[in-house]
């Protein structure tokens, strides 16, 4: 039985040395090197915007805060057919909306971003793409985004919007409660002035400089992994496990998870390889190698 115990066991170490070896000649193609620093990037950002969380003190995830959204699409109510037409209609509405988010946001610690009536092949491309030719649908022609420096502030200027008798709130999504994937924090909301639907983005200010800065990596992981916010929460959860050990350096990072021990690491870098993801088989090889010593060690240990 030691016998036998033993033959395992020096199996197990043969095998350590020639999983040493592969990772001293492994070298990871440029390609894969570059996607692995981009997503580690967009891991980066998303703890620091965690971390910055957990210093709010809650107050905008009161009930009253609470997100809602009318039944249906989203849809501007007048009569409109055209692009050209809805462009012209957002085009005399955006002084006044202007002038009343100004007035909305007077007296607080914060700045707004006014943005240009949104441009016709974007309205163009955006309605047929995504709404079937609806322009109806089209609610984001005019919009402004709002930066405040601190919690307090955010909440002053919401309730605001909510208490101002020339706006109305039809829609508002909080993503201080249920925060996207990103970890960036907003409150997005739609309002209607002058019976037109316009768009408006709350923001921190540290979370607004975040994703500025983070936006490269998103659009990276977006186009990479095409899906939806649920699907890249799976995959952003999958890649935690091992973006604190890429955030120096992608090869050497790579080589401690599959040196070390720590068997969550390696299994999540097995899903990350598979084809179903990166799809990295030279990767995936040497993580499998290193599990199934893992397995046989776990085994050994259970026999002596």
């Amino acid at each position: 039985m030691q016998n036998s115990d033993s033959s395992k066991a020096q199996s197990i170490k043969l095998s350590r040395s020639d999983l040493q070896k592969d990772l001293d000649n492994f070298k990871l193609r440029e390609k894969y090197v570059n996607d692995f620093e981009m997503i580690s990037g967009l891991l980066k950002y998303k703890l620091l915007a965690d971390k910055e969380a957990e210093t709010l003190t809650g107050a905008l995830n009161k009930e009253e805060y609470a997100s809602f959204k009318p039944k249906g699409d989203l849809r501007q109510e007048r009569e409109i057919t055209t692009v050209d037409e809805i462009l012209s209609i957002g085009r005399s509405v955006k002084p006044n909306f202007d002038t009343l988010i100004d007035d909305i946001v007077n007296g607080t610690s914060s700045e707004v971003h006014s943005a240009d009536v949104k441009s016709k092949p974007r309205c163009v491309t955006k309605s047929e793409n995504e709404y079937d030719g609806d322009v109806r649908r089209l609610c984001d022609i005019v919009r402004t985004s709002v930066i405040c420096a601190a919690e307090d502030d955010l909440s002053t200027v919401l309730k605001r919007f909510f208490n101002n008798s020339n706006i109305k709130v039809i829609r508002m999504k909080n993503r201080f409660v249920s925060p996207r994937f990103t970890g960036v924090r907003d409150v997005l909301l739609n309002v209607v002035v002058e019976e037109f639907i316009c768009e408006v983005q709350l923001h921190i200010d540290f979370f607004y400089r975040q994703k500025n800065d983070s936006h490269k990596f998103y659009e990276f992981f977006r186009e990479y992994f095409i899906g939806n916010d649920e699907s890249y929460e799976k995959m952003i959860n999958v890649f935690t496990a091992v973006g604190q050990s890429l955030s120096i350096d992608v090869e050497d990072g790579l080589r401690s998870i599959i040196q070390g021990d720590d068997y969550n690491q390696l299994k999540s870098l097995e899903e990350i390889t598979d084809e179903d993801m990166m799809h990295v088989p030279e990767l995936r090889l040497l993580v499998t190698k290193k599990l199934y010593i893992c397995t046989m060690r776990r085994e050994t240990r259970k026999m002596l």
